[in-house]
């Protein structure tokens, strides 16, 4: 038998529907806001989503917007570009899309890793020590390891290998583990801050036969 959506007048041999609705009309309650907001800093332009200053490439829109939205929707997928997000609800006894227009708005700042780098701060360094050719072949890696997580202060390259000193020692540690490089951790006492002692973590890595 054919239907007439009571909305837009649709007939149910044109477009699929949910009930007495075709699917762009049924009724769903989804409250989404018209604008969201999103820094982005001036320098690194990393954007700060609900992970942490990420790069734009690695940046979660979806999660951005499912979090600044309510409703009972399974799934969202946002275009920042057009500004416009697709809810999958659920319709019956199957799905149906549901669309709204959402702007992104961009606000310029500075990030954290920026700001520290700026005023010359590091929380260790990752000594490379061992054959020169693995020496830089790892400082490589592991540079662009630490830059996709925070950032590195200097690199200094020395007669006995390199040194990178990096300004989160959490990242540190987790770019080398990303190779499986073994270090021999030290802590030196660099001052306090607010009754705090405060630290710098040194990481010396000897490149031997078995890394490659």
């Amino acid at each position: 038998m054919k239907r007439i959506c009571p909305r837009c007048g649709k007939s149910s041999h044109d477009a699929e529907f949910v009930g007495e609705f075709c699917a762009s009309c049924y009724p769903v309650e989804i409250k989404c806001p018209s604008m969201v907001e999103v820094a982005k800093c001036s320098r690194c332009e990393r954007l700060l989503g609900p992970r942490g200053w990420v790069k734009e490439g690695q940046f979660d829109f979806d999660l951005l917007i499912k979090r600044n939205c309510k409703g009972k929707f399974i799934e969202v997928k946002f275009d920042p570009v057009g500004g416009l997000a697709v809810f999958w609800v659920k319709a019956g006894s199957g799905e149906t899309k549901v669309e709204r227009k959402v702007e992104l708005r961009v606000q310029k700042g500075i990030c954290s890793d920026c700001t520290r780098r700026t005023g010359g701060y590091f929380e260790g360094n990752i000594q490379l020590r061992g054959e020169e050719r693995k020496v830089q072949k790892f400082a490589m890696k592991i540079a662009n390891e630490l830059e996709k997580k925070s950032f590195i202060a200097k690199i200094e390259e020395l007669k006995e290998g390199i040194d990178i000193y990096f300004g989160n020692r959490v990242a540190a540690i987790d770019a080398l583990n990303e190779f499986g490089l073994s270090y021999y951790r030290t802590e030196k006492l660099a001052g306090e801050r607010n009754g705090r002692r405060l630290y710098r973590t040194t990481l010396l890595v000897r490149l031997g036969k078995k890394e490659e």
